[in-house]
């Protein structure tokens, strides 16, 4: 009971801070690697969507999910300050084996280039192993992964990018096809099979 009281409020409180935002979801696997040329290109459509004037959410864990939030963040900043900070992180290109040492890459970033730009991650506890990402501004963790997935789909407005990832990221896809085929969440998309 008390997990279902804790994420129905975490959706209120996504709701009332995403109200009006035109909200992108980027989807995508926490085994992407920093030092990657597909975490940096992750890394640049964050930006380039915050940039846009786009609230970028992701499911606020590593990989693709951190690199996402890492462009949101760094958006403000000229393109030479996602180059170092690319270079920075890639010391650590893994939570394992030491979340430690990939934490302090990220929050080295952090102090050099402080009052980064807005994201939000939606992380959750179901991937215990997963550390949540310094890189999302807002953090809204979820204890039932499967509310957690619907939300974060529900709520990203303006699109939907899915990066390369495993079984949640599949997971993702199917759960955001469904919706979109029955109208569920509002017309349904000109698409042809």
């Amino acid at each position: 009971m008390l997990r279902s009281l804790h994420d129905d409020a975490v959706s209120d409180a996504l709701d009332e801070f995403l109200d009006g935002a035109r909200v992108v979801g980027v989807m995508g696997g926490h085994a992407m690697g920093r030092g990657t040329e597909a975490y940096a290109g992750a890394a640049r459509l964050g930006r380039s969507l915050a940039r846009a004037g786009l609230t970028v959410a992701t499911g606020g864990g590593p990989g693709a999910m951190e690199a996402a939030n890492l462009g949101a963040y760094l958006a403000p900043y000229g393109d030479e300050a996602l180059a170092s900070a690319l270079d920075l992180l890639s010391r650590a290109p893994s939570f394992t084996p030491s979340v430690t040492d990939w934490a302090r890459a990220a929050f080295s970033v952090r102090a050099r280039w402080p009052d980064g730009g807005d994201s939000v991650g939606i992380p959750t506890w179901f991937y215990g192993h997963e550390p949540p990402n310094p890189f999302a501004e807002r953090i809204a963790k979820y204890f039932v992964n499967a509310t957690r997935e619907d939300g974060l789909l529900a709520r990203s407005t303006a699109g939907v990018v899915f990066l390369p990832g495993a079984a949640g990221t599949v997971q993702e896809i199917f759960d955001n096809a469904t919706p979109n085929y029955y109208a569920s969440r509002g017309p349904r998309p000109r698409w042809s099979w």
